[in-house]
């Protein structure tokens, strides 16, 4: 290619603004975005790792020990987060916004890279904007959690921009040192990076490189990264259970069945690319009756296999129809669930990297269409970009439009039940912003219609007996904690609010039994050690009850509410060293209750320090003026310090609240408080 003349910068600066201004568009709904109830809790919201940006978190983030949290490895989407948090806190529109950015990044890297590949600036600026705006594209932009698509995406054409340059300036080592890192950047943030190297081959094919030992040599490393990535996220996936399975999945069908299905997604994901309506968060696989998939399913492998060979037919005379067919089947290849990773079997955002080959091959398509048919019937050139513009500008106006529906939790959701068939999941995920907000009819509701869709989706049972649970009927809310365990018997949440339950029906021997099991499914939940102490305390068993708040706190350091409870037995037990020690532990964690302090005063003055004792009765006086224990407490105090006087102040304070004293108890204080005055 030759160099870029002044005039040929300027049109690539301009048509980069215009990509970039025409994604803030598209997308602008997404900065009133809230965050949803579909992962952003476990990535974002109620994630600790983030809201540290010390060397110390950062190396957690880059440790494997990250996988069991978020079933991926991706340590560049947790430090972006972190980021935010740090300069925003948890501002739900600099999440959104970075996302937004990152998109807008993606769609003027791939223009520049079309510039190279196809030599033609109105070709290039066709493809980015199709890339930017389609609706399919919303999932990925306005969802926080697929921060994953965002940075890997970015990185992905970054990698295949620095390949494409080092092919085209004479090989130069720097280049394929940027591209490989950049390829090592996007798998850090989504291991569907891994078809990186394939994509290289096809790049090689479509320059008509030759396929020689230092084709093979260079791709080494980027294949070895391909492997190490794919096996890690195999490693990554947690076993299906009950407690996760829905119609949406793919868990449990046969390496054939798995054929068909990934067949059935190719061909889906180009009917919506034409029809972008009716988009879902969650897409259920079409089954019969009798539980088998339709005649079109069975067809999909027919019409896909097809494809390919039409692609490999035309090879020699259209290759970059070929390179955007390949580049679409080939990085749908690792979402393909020929090999199961994941439980969602087909999803918008799996295009969000190969439908810029779609792209290609349809913008290809229809200059095939152009040259051949239209012109030779007379139609002017000037028909295609006003069909092309006016394409664009409805699915500008599609995008804002789904965009809009990620707005919040009930947006969501409704949209998804809004669809014909909608799955169980969609009831379970409303019901969870229904309660959230402390709807808990509407909650309720919700988790029932998910029920009747699905009698074995646990979830949904162990939810609706919260929100009973919550309304006081504990009697029902058992009953649906015993239906979650019926549907998954490893289902350690289940047991633990069925102790609870259990617990608040003052049933407190069959509340420990639970709890036991739970903990025998989960030996790391510091809350289920800290309720069964609950528990035994309700059967006056402190010493049962002291070694599951050590355990508790052996777990989780900052558990505040296990110091105070702990130090509450030892208060009881007279160890007063040790209980000043725990409610200070829990005085420094946020507690302010009155019954704290006064206990931690009891203690102090226990041990003869009245002065310290004084301090936290009057700290919880201060919190609550009328609480008489903290009143009798500091009068004692002050007569064990000899000043009468005060202490006669405090115990005629109680009188006048309506609190008797004992008549002998009061001529004393009345007398030595004379005697403190005349001297």
């Amino acid at each position: 290619m030759a160099a870029p003349t002044q005039k040929n910068r300027l049109q690539l600066l301009g048509a980069s603004l215009i990509v970039f201004l025409v994604v803030l568009i598209a997308f602008s709904p997404a900065f009133s975005g809230q965050f949803v109830n579909w992962d952003d809790p476990v990535y974002v919201t109620d994630n600790p790792l983030i809201r540290s940006l010390d060397w110390s978190s950062i190396g957690s983030m880059f440790s494997f020990g990250t996988i069991p949290q978020v079933h991926h490895y991706v340590p560049l989407v947790l430090l972006s987060y972190s980021v935010e948090y740090y300069f925003a806190g948890f501002n739900p529109a600099v999440f959104h916004g970075t996302n937004v950015v990152l998109h807008g990044i993606s769609a003027v890297l791939i223009l520049w890279i079309m510039i190279q590949l196809s030599e033609s600036l109105s070709f290039s600026l066709f493809v980015a904007l199709f890339f930017a705006v389609h609706p399919l594209r919303v999932e990925s932009v306005a969802w926080v959690t697929e921060r994953k698509d965002m940075l890997s995406g970015a990185t992905f054409f970054g990698a295949l921009l620095a390949y494409v340059f080092y092919l085209q300036r004479r090989k130069k080592k720097s280049l394929l040192l940027l591209s490989g890192l950049l390829f090592f950047c996007s798998l850090l943030s989504k291991a569907m990076a891994m078809s990186f190297p394939f994509v290289m081959l096809l790049v090689d094919y479509l320059r008509g490189r030759k396929f020689d030992k230092q084709s093979i040599l260079e791709k080494t490393p980027f294949f070895a990264l391909s492997i190490a990535f794919g096996m890690l996220a195999l490693l990554s996936q947690p076993a299906g259970t009950a407690i996760q399975q829905t119609e949406t999945g793919s868990i449990g069908f046969s390496e054939i069945e798995r054929i068909f299905i990934a067949s059935y997604a190719v061909l889906f994901y180009i009917v919506k690319f034409f029809a972008p309506i009716s988009l879902s968060v969650l897409y259920k696989l079409p089954t019969t009756e009798m539980g088998g998939f339709p005649w079109y399913v069975y067809l999909a492998p027919v019409l896909v296999l097809a494809g390919i060979a039409g692609l490999i037919l035309f090879r020699r005379k259209t290759p970059m129809l070929v390179f955007g067919g390949f580049f679409f089947l080939v990085t749908l290849g690792p979402v393909s669930q020929l090999i199961p990773v994941g439980v969602a079997t087909i999803a918008d955002r799996f295009t969000y990297i190969p439908y810029f080959g779609f792209i290609i091959l349809i913008g290809s398509a229809l200059l095939l269409i152009r040259d051949h048919v239209l012109k030779p019937r007379g139609i002017p050139e000037s028909a295609s970009p006003v069909f092309a513009l006016a394409w664009v500008a409805v699915l500008t106006s599609m995008t804002i439009s789904q965009t809009r529906v990620w707005n919040n939790d009930i947006t969501l959701w409704t949209s998804v039940i809004d669809q014909p068939s909608p799955p169980a999941m969609a009831y379970l995920q409303r019901g969870l912003a229904h309660a959230a907000a402390l709807r808990p009819r509407e909650a309720a509701a919700d988790y029932t219609r998910a029920i009747q869709q699905d009698s074995s989706l646990a979830l949904a049972w162990n939810n609706r007996g919260n929100v009973f649970a919550r309304m006081g009927n504990y009697d029902q809310a058992v009953a649906d904690y015993q239906r979650a365990i019926a549907a998954a018997p490893s289902y350690a949440d289940a047991y633990i609010n069925r102790g609870r339950a259990l617990m608040l029906q003052k049933k407190f021997e069959e509340s420990i039994k639970s709890y036991r099991r739970a903990l025998e499914l989960d030996t790391t939940n510091a809350q289920v050690y800290y309720n069964r102490g609950q528990a035994f305390l309700g059967l006056e068993k402190p010493d049962s009850a002291l070694i599951d708040y050590n355990r508790a706190l052996e777990l989780d350091r900052e558990f505040t509410e296990a110091y105070v409870r702990r130090g509450d037995i030892y208060f009881q037990t007279q160890k007063f060293k040790e209980a000043i020690e725990d409610y200070t532990q829990g005085i420094n964690r946020g507690v302010s209750h009155e019954l704290v302090f006064t206990n931690r005063g009891s203690s102090f003055a226990n041990l003869g320090d009245f002065d310290r004792a004084i301090e936290d009765f009057n700290r919880a006086l201060e919190i609550n003026p009328n609480y008489t224990d903290a009143l009798v407490n500091r009068g004692i105090a002050f007569i064990a310090k000899k000043d009468y006087k005060i202490a006669l102040v405090h115990f005629n304070m109680l009188e006048n609240m309506g609190f008797p004293q004992d008549p002998k108890v009061m001529k004393f204080l009345r007398d030595q408080a004379a005697a403190q005055t005349r001297k």
